[in-house]
């Protein structure tokens, strides 16, 4: 493959993966959480958690994984009412501590940075759908020669993207003023956020069930 096409797909791809890093969904809305809500730190674990989930998912398309989704509806079905069921889990936790103040700034976190991360990474795992966003986008922009070399460059700049833009966004939604907007509508916030996310989760669920039977 030439160095020219090489890197003119790539842009092509970081393009377009940015943009759909963006567009508002569970990943952002659980990013955005966790930073207004806790604190930078928070907020920067959940994007590496996300960029985690978002890993697994770009490596499996790059597998195969999404072709074996189409081969086998089942396993997408099940993938996608498993994930549907996390994220109503999510909300409801979301919706219990709504009315539960923000700890100060500096203070012990409530959460453990591991559970912080590990729960991103399930909110971006909980999506089947993100799975068959990148296989699409990789078979309309990745060549067919493309060698193991450029599939590891594509992985990586998944990686870098989605570690960059909710980065941006924890460092954006953990600062003072953020924090004390947040504060002022806590509870109203989280409320929504989690009917949000539940209503994201229900529509996964039954789209899930709809199918299977």
């Amino acid at each position: 493959m030439h160095a020219s096409t090489m890197l003119a797909s790539l842009a092509t791809l970081a393009i377009a993966h940015l943009l759909a890093c963006a567009s508002p969904g569970p990943s952002f809305i659980f990013v955005a959480q966790s930073a207004a809500s806790r604190s930078r730190r928070a907020g920067l674990l959940a994007a590496l958690g996300m960029s985690a989930g978002a890993a697994v998912w770009a490596a499996g398309a790059l597998l195969g994984l999404a072709a074996l989704f189409e081969r086998v509806a089942e396993l997408y079905r099940v993938a996608q009412i498993a994930g549907g069921l996390y994220l109503v889990y999510i909300a409801y936790r979301i919706a219990q501590h709504a009315k539960d103040p923000l700890p100060a700034p500096g203070s012990a976190p409530p959460t453990s940075d591991a559970r912080i991360f590990l729960g991103a990474m399930r909110v971006q795992l909980a999506n089947p759908k993100v799975s068959v966003f990148f296989a699409s986008i990789f078979i309309t922009v990745l060549p067919r020669e493309a060698s193991l070399a450029f599939r590891l460059a594509v992985l990586l700049m998944v990686i870098v993207d989605e570690t960059l833009w909710y980065s941006f966004v924890a460092t954006v939604l953990s600062t003072s003023r953020a924090r004390t907007i947040y504060g002022r509508f806590k509870t109203a916030a989280d409320r929504i956020t989690g009917a949000f996310l539940g209503l994201l989760g229900f529509r996964l669920v039954l789209q899930g069930a709809r199918a299977v039977k």
